[in-house]
């Protein structure tokens, strides 16, 4: 028997011998030779927690079977032990601290330290505190790469918005996607304060940035999921704002359906006088969302000030 912090016997763990392991897509799926690299850094982070509290043995494990979406085959167990945290990934903040060591552990090569990775050190000392009293905020802008949707047509109208609002020489534009190794993605994801993005699952890099000195402007037609946003706000983000009322656009990547959609959008859709959220019913959310968007510089610059009030703790002065 085991005694927990107050005295009390509790029964040991079990040591599992066989694992479900269930992600989409899969941890082994290859891409341009090489293995998926989020989906892999969460496998082995996995693992290696598991076998640090003696839940899981190599050498008594002896099979790991992958649960794929939409398969029509049937996984028998004679035990199955699950938790339903759909959508949720980690409730607390302590969760997100220990998510990211672990799969920084799990990506990291050569001489990169999990520990040192994620703690950006911004150049001369400077704090989050100095930005905003000298109106220098870090204010990145995330766009899909070529080929994928999402993508803001009007890129250089959002760039000279922003502009106004920072005195930085340059608004870095990022962008990753599968191919980006997960170390990468970790450092881009440290070098702002505030971040103006399409929905998409490149936000998974949130665990990677510094909550409480962190906010984010998420731009969409109508509301979609919340799936970011509610971990973000588990997690004690600075500032997280869901902005809707933009409109989908037809890119040169864009599917024939959103020649439609701001038509569809108007007919289908509405904004919440209460919450000031754009939504529609559920079989729109999806095709609306999958378009390129037209940022609408009203409501975007409405948003910005919210967020920059919020993370700076002061209304904010446009510079330019």
């Amino acid at each position: 028997m085991l005694a927990n912090g107050m005295g009390e016997e509790i029964s040991p763990l079990p040591v599992f011998k066989n694992m479900a392991f269930h992600q989409c897509p899969s941890y082994q799926r290859k891409i341009r030779n090489n293995a998926w690299s989020w989906g892999k850094a969460i496998f082995d982070a996995a693992i290696m927690d598991w076998e640090r509290v003696n839940l899981w043995k190599g050498e008594n494990a002896t099979n790991i079977v992958e649960l794929h979406l939409g398969s029509k085959n049937w996984t028998c167990f004679e035990d199955l032990y699950m938790e339903n945290d759909n959508g949720v990934w980690y409730p607390a903040p302590q969760y997100h601290v220990k998510w990211r060591e672990a799969l920084l552990e799990a990506a990291k090569t050569g001489s990169l330290s999990a520990t040192a990775d994620y703690k950006y050190s911004p150049p001369d000392g400077e704090t989050l505190e100095d930005r905003c009293r000298e109106g220098r905020l870090r204010i990145n802008i995330f766009q899909r790469k070529t080929g994928n949707l999402r993508s803001f047509v009007n890129m250089e109208e959002v760039l000279a918005l922003i502009r106004r609002y920072t005195n930085r020489s340059s608004i870095p534009t990022i962008s990753v996607d599968k191919d980006t190794p997960v170390i990468e993605q970790a450092r881009a994801f440290q070098a702002f304060d505030v971040l103006v993005t399409s929905h998409g699952s490149h936000l998974a890099n949130l665990i990677f940035s510094q909550p409480t000195t962190t906010a984010i402007v998420e731009i969409l037609p109508v509301s979609r999921d919340r799936v970011f946003y509610n971990n973000a706000m588990r997690a004690n983000f600075s500032s997280y704002i869901i902005s809707t009322g933009h409109l989908p656009a037809i890119g040169n990547e864009t599917a024939e359906f959103c020649s439609e959609g701001e038509k569809i959008m108007m007919d289908n859709c509405g904004k919440d006088e209460k919450t000031g959220i754009w939504d529609c019913p559920e079989n729109w959310k999806g095709r609306l969302t999958g378009c390129n968007i037209l940022v609408n510089m009203t409501i975007l610059e409405t948003h910005l000030k919210e967020t920059m009030t919020t993370i700076c703790g002061r209304k904010p002065i446009a510079p330019n």
